[in-house]
Formats: structure tokens, C-alpha cells, sequence
């Protein structure tokens, strides 16, 4: 008897978790990110990162569902902003997503949502996905980032985000810049105004004996986008580290524009080796 129920208890709850996911095709891709996490992690050794690929796809899926849960407007926002963490942590619980004390792969703890007191028009959710044993950001108007973790045992990390913008004369806000980052230690800073966005961080460096530098993430924030501006680093060796390192379309605008041309050549070359390492001296 007492087995009977339980299975039927069991049979309500997945039925319960299934209407859930159905009601909601965000949490749904949400769950089924989260899965292919759990699948990948299966031949994983103990203690050690998910896939790069299946936790990138889940902190997208995540910060997806966060973004669709939102109001579109600040007035209701603001109405809605006690009630809205509770909701979605309750529907994490029910789909079967929320982490517990081991925080295993592809799980997500509860959401918590502030008001960050250096920009008290923006919102700041923070979360965190299990990549083993790790938050998203979203501001409001005018600009709002998002910013996703992963953790593990280790020291280095992913960092993903993303810049938005909600005027008011959009029922939604417009993504203007995202980007993905390996953070040692979560150390980093974010200061986010109206017309600028500055994340700071510790990163890798490709001389391995230094092997930790100081990474900036400057943007000039405008109506439709935003452009990397001043400054890109903070030392000589830090700015090389970065020449090589980013994306052409990036450095374009801090090479010679009388060699650019040969300049994007011998970038391609280096930018696309494997093992980039260098030593600074």
C-alpha cells in the first residue's frame, strides 16, 4: 500500500513537472539543456568540469528563460519585483531543476533579484548553474547586463553576459552586446551606467609565468549597440596579450591604419594557433 502511493505520488509529480514545461517552452529548453549537462557529466571524473559546450547551452537556455519571465516595462518591474524571485525558484522546483546541498551537474540554485545600489535602475538576478559542485545579471532601462557563472572544484571559471537596452518606445528589451569570458577565482567588477558598460576581471594570460592578468571590457554604450573603447588594458604586455588574443574585428581599430592590412594578416595567423603562448620576459 504504502509502495502504491508513493508510485502514484511519484506518477502526480512527473505529471505535475510535465504540464509545467508544457505551459512554458523556456523552462522546457531550459530542462532540456540541464539534461544534456547531466548526460555529457556521465563519463566525467568526479569533481571535474561539465563539457564547455553543454554548459554554455545551459546558461543561455537559463538566462533565456529569465529574460521571458520579466516584465516589459519598469512600472511593472517594480509592482512585480517582491513576488518574481519566489516564482521562479518555485517553477525551478517544479520542473525538477533546483539544486540541492550537492549542487550536481546541470542543476540551478534559487534566483535572488536587487536593485544594485551603484545603478538603482538597473536589475540585478543573481543564479548559478552546477558545472560540478557557480550569476546573471539583468538590468532594466536603459541598459541591462546579464551575467551567467560557471564553477567547479578549480579556480577558473566561465563568465558569460549580456548588454540590453529598453527605451520606451520598445515592448522589449534590445540586446546590444554579449560576450563569454574565463574568470579565475570570480574575481572581477562590473560598473554599469546609461551610456557605458566596464566589466574587470582576472583572466588568463599567455606567458605561463605569469599566467593571471587583468582583463577590461570598456564599452561605449549607444542606442543600437555598443563599441569596445579605452582602455583595452592596463600595462604594455597586458595590451599584446590582447591584440592576440581577441577577434580581429575587436584590435581593428588599435592597429597602424597604415599597415592594418598586413597587420590583419600576421593577426589571423596568430590569433587562430591552438597554443598561443608567448613569453614577455
Amino acid at each position: 500500500m504504502r509502495i502504491g502511493m508513493a508510485l502514484r505520488l511519484a506518477a502526480l509529480g512527473l505529471i505535475a513537472a510535465a504540464a509545467l514545461l508544457g505551459q512554458d517552452p523556456a523552462l522546457e529548453s531550459l530542462s532540456l539543456a540541464s539534461a544534456r549537462v547531466r548526460d555529457a557529466a556521465v563519463s566525467m571524473p568526479e569533481g571535474t568540469y561539465a563539457p564547455r559546450k553543454q554548459l554554455t547551452d545551459l546558461h543561455l537556455a537559463l538566462r533565456d528563460w529569465i529574460e521571458s519571465r520579466l516584465p516589459k516595462t519598469k512600472a511593472e518591474l517594480d509592482a512585480g519585483l517582491p513576488l518574481l524571485t519566489r516564482s521562479l525558484t518555485a517553477d525551478l522546483a517544479g520542473a525538477g531543476l533546483l539544486a540541492g546541498d550537492d549542487f550536481k551537474y546541470g542543476t540551478i540554485t534559487g534566483i535572488e533579484l536587487s536593485r544594485p545600489a551603484e545603478y538603482p535602475e538597473a536589475l540585478l538576478a543573481t543564479t548559478s548553474a552546477g558545472a560540478g559542485r557557480g550569476p546573471d545579471d539583468r538590468g532594466n532601462r536603459p541598459a541591462v547586463l546579464t551575467r551567467s557563472c560557471t564553477t567547479s572544484e578549480g579556480c577558473w571559471n566561465g563568465i558569460g553576459y549580456a548588454l540590453y537596452r529598453l527605451g520606451p518606445g520598445n515592448s522589449s528589451a534590445v540586446r546590444l552586446h554579449d560576450g563569454q569570458e574565463t574568470i579565475y577565482c570570480w574575481e572581477h567588477q562590473i560598473r554599469l551606467k546609461p551610456d557605458d558598460f566596464l566589466l574587470e576581471l582576472q583572466g588568463a594570460c599567455i606567458d605561463p609565468s605569469i599566467l593571471i592578468r587583468a582583463h577590461v571590457l570598456h564599452y561605449k554604450v549607444g542606442e543600437d549597440g555598443a563599441v569596445r573603447v579605452d582602455p583595452v588594458a592596463l600595462q604594455p604586455r597586458d595590451f599584446v596579450d590582447e591584440w592576440l588574443t581577441r577577434p580581429w574585428e575587436e584590435m581593428a581599430a588599435w592597429s597602424s591604419a597604415n599597415a592594418r592590412e598586413e597587420l590583419k594578416k600576421w593577426h589571423a595567423v596568430l590569433h587562430s594557433a591552438s597554443d598561443l603562448i608567448g613569453d614577455f620576459g
